[in-house]
C-alpha cells in the first residue's frame, strides 16, 4: 500500500510532492511544488517569481508553493502579502493548488482569500495552530496537510481531527526524516477507520485537486 507524502523536501521521494525552489532542477517521473518560502522573501522578488511562473507551465509542477507568512521573514507583512498574492496569481493562471506555509498571520491569510476568492484549492501544510483558528480555516474551505507534530499533543489532535473533514486532509513529512506510515496509522485510528480506508480518502482528495 502506497502512502502519499503531500509535502516533502526529500528529493528521493517517489510518491509525493517534492518542494523545490525556483533555481532547482526537476526530474522526470516525480511531482513537484515550487514557490518562495517566506524566509526567502526579498524586496527583489520579481526574478524568482518569473522563474516560478515558467516552471508552473511544466507538467511535473503540480502545485504552487510553499509560500505564505512567517514572523521570521526578512520583509515586513505588507511585502509578505504582496509576494503571497503574486503566488496566488500564478496558481490561478495555471489552475494549480496553492501550498501555504503560515505562522501566526492567519488573519491576513483569511483576509486575502476573502478578497480574491480564488478558484483553486489552498492547502495549509504542517498545520499546528490553535483549534479556534482551525475552525475558521475550515469555514474558509482550506485543506490541511498534517505532519508528525500532530502526534505530540494527543488531546489537541483529537480536537483537530474532529474539526477537519476527511475530504480536506493530507499528510506529510516536510523536512523531517520520518516514517509517514506512523502519521497515517495514528489518524486512521482517530477517525475509527482502517488504514486502507484512509488511503482511499486521500486518493479521492488528490483526484479532486487534479493530482
Amino acid at each position: 500500500m502506497k502512502l502519499f507524502n503531500f509535502h516533502t523536501h526529500n528529493k528521493s521521494e517517489n510518491y509525493g510532492i517534492i518542494n523545490i525552489y525556483p533555481e532547482e532542477n526537476i526530474l522526470f517521473g516525480k511531482k513537484y511544488s515550487c514557490g518562495l518560502h517566506p524566509w526567502h522573501y526579498s524586496e527583489n522578488y520579481e526574478t524568482a517569481l518569473s522563474q516560478i511562473e515558467l516552471l508552473a507551465k511544466e507538467e511535473k509542477i503540480i502545485a504552487v508553493g510553499e509560500t505564505g507568512f512567517d514572523p521570521k521573514s526578512p520583509v515586513n507583512i505588507d511585502m509578505q502579502s504582496k509576494i503571497f498574492v503574486k503566488h496566488i496569481e500564478i496558481s490561478e493562471k495555471y489552475n494549480l493548488p496553492l501550498i501555504i506555509h503560515c505562522v501566526k498571520h492567519y488573519n491576513e491569510l483569511v483576509k486575502i482569500k476573502s478578497q480574491l476568492k480564488p478558484e483553486n484549492i489552498w492547502i495549509l501544510h504542517g498545520f499546528n495552530g490553535k483549534i479556534d483558528i482551525a475552525k475558521k480555516l475550515v469555514e474558509q474551505g482550506l485543506y490541511f496537510s498534517l505532519s508528525e507534530n500532530i502526534l505530540k499533543d494527543i488531546k489537541k489532535a483529537d480536537s483537530l481531527l474532529e474539526i477537519i473533514p476527511t475530504d480536506t486532509i493530507f499528510f506529510e513529512t516536510d523536512d523531517k526524516d520520518y516514517n509517514i506510515e506512523t502519521i497515517y496509522k495514528f489518524v486512521a485510528e482517530k477517525y475509527s477507520m482502517t488504514l486502507s480506508d484512509l488511503v482511499k480518502y486521500i486518493e479521492i482528495n488528490l483526484k479532486i485537486m487534479g493530482i
